[in-house]
């Protein structure tokens, strides 16, 4: 789809937007219109979206069990979660609410909401005129393991006594095991598997509102036509760490750098490098699991021993397009621990980090070209680095390296791309993110100035040894 399409689709969306206000402010005064007394003209404004507490809560296997049915019936689930109260189960949101919010028409949304209340996902409370919804929790829907009879949870208590089990007994505990209602035991015995928990995830608010009057994240995934876009979206946010890992934990998902650049001066290195790919460690996880590639058996088809997901980085491709995804550089010690980030102005925007971030990295980069000393061999390669021929020939800055100072002690440190999800839920763990941030980088651009203006190293090699000396 090109830019041109994108834009009409979007034009379009924003009139159906504006009719269906219209539609809505036009009813109520045509309702109470009378002879004497004509229906108001002018339309009434429409009441923005609350923001309270800026994110909604919604159980990851109801939204998963949504995708199975369709992207209609998966957006239009999301849209009624954002409109939900503190328990995260009740909204009076319906078909009105889920067309002004993406391009869905209003017959479509209906028909989406009963796809999801015949599937058990939701339940219809209220009268006909005004309907509320209920989510169906996890815990309140059948189990997907299937129901037992009492026969089976007699056999259940006998295993889980340990008393010895006849030959027809055994045959039925060992489907009991296949089924997940009871596992065996290192000793031999066996123990109850109880139903897993559900998994909350928290959104912002911003999925489904957008900002600006721009689509909302929701709405660009549903033009995309791939539910399990949305699904990967989704997910995500239940991989998304701030407070531990500044984004998806990078053993699971990574940018990776090549370094193109190491000089040490003095106790400190001076490193360049460049982002080269994309990588996890384990597709078998179940950020992967719903994207990789099987044979008619079921089975993950590998590719030199690799399991291949193309689909995977394909719809991650799609998320980064998006803006919804982005990977932000890190700097990582030699036990891959976060040591301070490390953006730049210059990085393309699906790189780019928050303010402090940026200023880390730009003051890192100062410092880094004042000790390399200006003249020198060493700063000419490590400048180079920053180069690229463009079609003219002529050298420009290139857009996406990052330098970055760190003591020699350090000789394994390196740099990655951790990947950060653009919208974020407003939540007490994200603002003690943001707040923690904040700090960090006042130290580190403290550090780093102190080298630009000085060329002093001692600062950087201080903030990581033991006695700060």
């Amino acid at each position: 789809m090109n830019d041109d399409e994108l834009k009409a689709i979007n034009d379009r969306l924003k009139e159906r937007r504006r009719m269906a206000a219209e539609r809505d402010a036009r009813q109520p005064a045509a309702q109470t219109a009378t002879p004497r007394q004509p229906a108001a003209q002018t339309p009434t404004p429409r009441k923005a979206p609350s923001t309270r507490g800026g994110f909604f809560v919604i159980e990851l296997e109801s939204f998963q069990a949504a995708c199975t049915i369709g992207l209609r019936p998966a957006v239009a689930l999301l849209v009624l979660a954002r409109f939900t109260g503190r328990g995260g189960t009740v909204t009076r949101a319906s078909a009105n609410a889920i067309e002004q919010r993406t391009g869905i028409g209003r017959k479509a949304a209906r028909e989406a909401i009963d796809a999801l209340t015949a599937r058990g996902i939701i339940r219809r409370e209220g009268s006909a005129t005004k309907p509320r919804y209920i989510i169906v929790r996890t815990v309140d829907r059948p189990d997907p393991r299937g129901s037992l009879t009492e026969a089976q949870r007699s056999v259940i208590a006998r295993c889980l006594r340990g008393e010895k089990l006849s030959k027809r007994d055994a045959g039925v505990a060992a489907n009991l095991v296949t089924r997940g209602f009871v596992k065996r035991t290192e000793s031999g015995g066996f123990e109850e598997s109880p139903r897993d928990d559900a998994t909350s995830v928290w959104l912002p608010n911003e999925l489904v509102d957008g900002v600006n009057g721009n689509p909302s994240p929701v709405e660009l995934v549903r033009q995309t036509g791939d539910v399990m876009a949305l699904r990967l979206l989704v997910d995500l946010y239940e991989w998304h760490r701030l407070d531990e890992w500044c984004g998806v934990d990078p053993r699971t998902l990574r940018e990776r750098y090549e370094e193109k650049f190491r000089h040490a001066v003095g106790a400190v290195f001076v490193i360049a490098s460049m982002p080269a790919e994309l990588t996890g460690d384990n597709a078998l996880l179940p950020l992967f699991a719903p994207h990789i590639e099987r044979d008619t058996k079921g089975n993950p088809v590998r590719e030199d021993g690799r399991i291949k997901a193309p689909l995977f980085w394909s719809r991650l491709g799609v998320l980064q397009r998006c803006r919804l995804v982005r990977f932000v550089p890190h700097v990582i010690d030699g036990d891959r621990a976060v040591v301070y980030p490390c953006a730049a102005k210059t990085v393309g925007s699906d790189r780019r980090g928050e303010p402090a971030e940026t200023r880390i990295g730009e003051a890192a980069f100062r410092a880094a070209e004042r000790i390399l000393g200006e003249g020198t061999e060493e700063h000419t390669a490590f400048f180079d680095v920053f180069m690229e021929e463009g079609p003219d020939l002529r050298g420009r800055p290139a857009e996406d390296g990052v330098a970055f100072i760190v003591p020699r002690h350090m000789e394994k440190a390196s740099v990655i791309g951790i990947a950060r999800l653009t919208f974020r839920p407003k939540t007490q763990a994200t603002a003690r993110w943001l707040s923690e941030l904040a700090q960090t980088a006042e130290h580190w651009e403290g550090v780093f100035n102190d080298a630009a203006e000085h060329g002093r190293t001692v600062g950087i090699v201080g903030a990581q040894t033991a006695d700060g000396a």
